[in-house]
């Protein structure tokens, strides 16, 4: 009976080896055992933020090439999470309720974040101002990644290789992909804190907005975006976008807003309105079938209207998209400039065909004149008694070198080499230029805000009064609209700019530089000396001073 009872109770004893022994023991067909691998894990998030590191600092072969292993790495990462669950699942004995809840929750998690990241980063690819060549390369690689991904999985998990151990390999390389990821996160999200921290309203830096005396009669703001307030939430009730509001992001923070004309005037005619255009001013715009903008310009004559301000003309020439442009391509003044396709809502704007970008700015110039001609009449007829202000735009890239300590400069500097940012800051000149003289051919005033903004630039030396690239966490879009706007600071030195611009002028002053008026026309590109016009009111040259006798 002994016996026999030892014979019964030997089998139930075992003793396992000592060491690494049974991790070594080849894993039994259908049974897997997964451990996060937290040292790939952590060895894949500092590659990725190396990775990242080096291309958002560098604009070089090599850091694009780095940039575009990044996400080829993290498609890859969702190929390999999207055919995990069936070797955990099917192919695996069942986990216990707890741990198959959480290892779904986890999983679903990781798959839409990851998921979200990438539909965005798509998308700014596809809506970017890539070459169809580009894009169709771009998306081809990315979907091989994650075919391919999943594909190896399936090969690394099988029972039939890498020695019966299948899910050890697989783990390791989804821990280190996913440390990739996590480190091109990490940087980026560095990246977004320090951007969102250079455009906080610091009421120390406010500049202060005199009142302004000598004007009679109401004021009407007219414009595009410069003029509403573009990014300056929240929009005014009826001006957001969506149901219930017309997208012309007229914000209280706007400059017309800030001005101080005197209870006896009453409230500002705010009609500026984003992404308006030339043709805006003197056509309704269509926006949608039952939504319809009117002009901004009435048409018929306001006497009472003591003074208007106007900004127009920046997208006509698409400056959003030449700033795209020059953040995504090297020597891209050189680079063909492909325009925005025909909006069939305004049938006036017809930009030139692709041609260098240096090129299509002059000749987008020549496009707006007929337009602007037109602006300048219909306000001409409209406010026959109003002083009519015509406002310039600021420059959007600082002349200097770019920072080596400020990361979030760094990465939007760099992606534009300082030759190109001296040039594109020449033609934010011609453009100011074109508007001066047709603003003198019309018989208006016109004031720049170069001198108020030098070293306010999008990541200027003194504080920028411009937003640089504006992160936001949207599913249609990267960017907040008031990236390469003017923020709360900026609006602020707008009205600053436009108070003691009137104080300073009580009438308008000569814009010749003879004294004696004279007739021009403008057609395009113009040359100020070979017109005989004195620099702008607000230039580098001749800067405009407040009650103090200091510069704004």
């Amino acid at each position: 009976m002994a016996k026999e009872a030892a014979v019964q109770t030997a089998p139930t004893s075992r003793i396992d080896p000592p060491g690494d022994a049974a991790a070594e023991t080849p894993v039994a067909r259908g049974s897997v055992h997964h451990e996060v691998p937290w040292r790939w894990i952590g060895v894949g998030a500092l590659a990725g933020l190396a990775l990242c590191g080096f291309a958002a600092l560098d604009v070089s072969l090599v850091a694009n090439f780095l940039a575009a292993l990044v996400a080829f790495a993290a498609h890859g990462a969702l190929g390999l999470l999207l055919v995990d669950p069936y070797y955990e699942y099917v192919r695996s004995p069942r986990p216990s309720m707890p741990r198959g809840l959480a290892y779904a929750a986890v999983w679903m998690i990781a798959v839409a974040v990851l998921g979200i990241l990438l539909v965005k980063l798509d998308m700014y690819i596809a809506n970017s101002s890539m070459t169809n060549g580009d894009q169709v390369a771009y998306f081809v690689a990315m979907g091989l990644a994650l075919i391919g991904a999943g594909l190896g999985a399936v090969l690394v998990y099988s029972k039939t290789r890498w020695k019966g151990r299948p899910e050890r390999f697989g783990w390791k390389a989804i821990g280190g992909v996913g440390g990739v990821v996590a480190g091109a996160v990490a940087v980026v999200l560095l990246i977004g804190a320090l951007a969102a921290d250079r455009q906080t309203d610091r009421a120390d830096e406010r500049p202060v907005v005199p009142a302004i005396h000598g004007i009679d009669g109401r004021y009407v703001a007219l414009g595009d975006s410069y003029s509403a307030g573009e990014g300056l939430t929240p929009f005014l009730g009826g001006t957001a976008s969506g149901e219930g509001g017309d997208g012309c992001h007229r914000s209280g923070s706007a400059y017309p807003m800030l001005l101080d004309l005197g209870t006896d005037h009453g409230t500002p005619e705010f009609r500026a309105c984003s992404g308006a255009v030339s043709s805006d001013m003197y056509t309704d715009f269509h926006r949608s079938a039952d939504l319809t903008i009117d002009a901004q310009i009435p048409g018929t004559p306001q006497r009472e209207v003591g003074l208007v301000t106007i900004t127009v003309g920046g997208n006509d020439v698409v400056f959003s998209r030449v700033v795209a442009a020059c953040l995504l391509h090297e020597d891209c003044l050189d680079a063909p400039f492909v325009p925005p396709e025909a909006d069939g809502r305004r049938p006036e704007i017809v930009h030139p065909p692709t041609a260098p970008l240096r090129d299509w700015a002059h000749q987008a110039l020549g496009r707006l004149s007929e337009r602007m001609t037109k602006v300048t009449s219909a306000l001409d007829a409209s406010y026959p008694t109003a002083r009519i202000v015509m406002i310039g735009y600021p420059y959007l890239f600082p002349d200097g070198p770019a920072p080596w300590l400020q990361a979030d400069c760094a990465v939007v500097l760099r992606r534009v080499s300082q030759s190109e940012r001296e040039e594109l800051r020449d033609l934010t000149d011609e453009l100011n230029n074109f508007l001066y003289a047709h603003a003198v051919a019309a018989g208006f005033e016109f004031v720049s805000p170069a001198a108020a903004w030098d070293g306010h630039e999008p990541c200027g030396s003194e504080g920028q009064y411009t937003n640089a690239v504006k992160p936001l966490l949207r599913l249609a879009n990267f960017v907040d609209g008031g990236s390469f706007h003017p923020n709360a600071r900026g609006q602020q030195q707008l009205a600053r700019l436009v108070s003691c611009y009137l104080n300073e002028n009580p009438v308008a002053p000569a814009p010749f530089s003879g004294g004696e008026d004279r007739p021009i026309s403008v057609t395009g590109t113009v040359d100020l000396d070979e017109l005989g016009l004195a620099q702008p009111p607000g230039s580098l040259d001749s800067p405009v001073h407040c009650g103090s006798g200091e510069a704004v």
